[in-house]
């Protein structure tokens, strides 16, 4: 009878584990298509998708990535705009360059130096996992931002082909 009560419980404990990751993925989904929310942090997936300063995709391009990206966007109350931007499982032990781009961005370029974009990079550890929080000021008439990540690269002005890009703008 110990033995029936130990088993239960273990099959109670996978039940509620395999339960909550199904709801983390969910949560994921859910978030990605949410809209953006003004009053606080956005959590926005990054896919695959190719895009141009002004948030347009070139949808004849496609990403050689595999791996999975997220960022959390917000404002602070100092005017900021602040991106925690993780990227997980890629290429291990590399070099990944970030931008936060806001928009409408006033010169349509968002190369590093550009007004609204702040730049920083990912170098991943060994199983290919890393992150970091870029932040700047908000430029006037600025309503959005999102995330690009691409690497490993030979300079900004050659894509490798593996990047990230934000699936929709949030709202700042």
């Amino acid at each position: 009878m110990c033995q029936l009560r130990s088993f239960k419980t273990s099959v109670a404990g996978v039940a509620v584990a395999t339960a909550s990751a199904a709801m983390l993925a969910l949560g994921t989904e859910t978030a990605a298509a949410a809209p953006p929310n003004p009053h606080g942090a956005t959590m926005v997936a990054l896919g695959s998708t190719l895009r141009r300063c002004d948030f347009s995709d070139q949808t004849h391009v496609s990403g050689t990535g595999t791996a999975s990206a997220y960022a959390i966007i917000s404002r602070t109350r100092s005017n900021q705009v602040v991106a925690d931007v993780h990227l997980a499982v890629a290429a291990p032990d590399t070099h990944y360059n970030v931008r936060l781009i806001e928009l409408p961005q006033p010169t349509n370029r968002c190369k590093p130096g550009d007004p609204g974009t702040a730049v920083a990079s990912i170098d991943t550890d060994a199983a290919g996992n890393g992150s970091v929080t870029l932040q700047e000021d908000v430029l006037p008439g600025a309503t959005g931002a999102w995330v690009f990540i691409e690497g490993p690269l030979v300079s900004y002005e050659m894509l490798s082909g593996d990047f990230y890009t934000s699936d929709f703008v949030a709202a700042i």
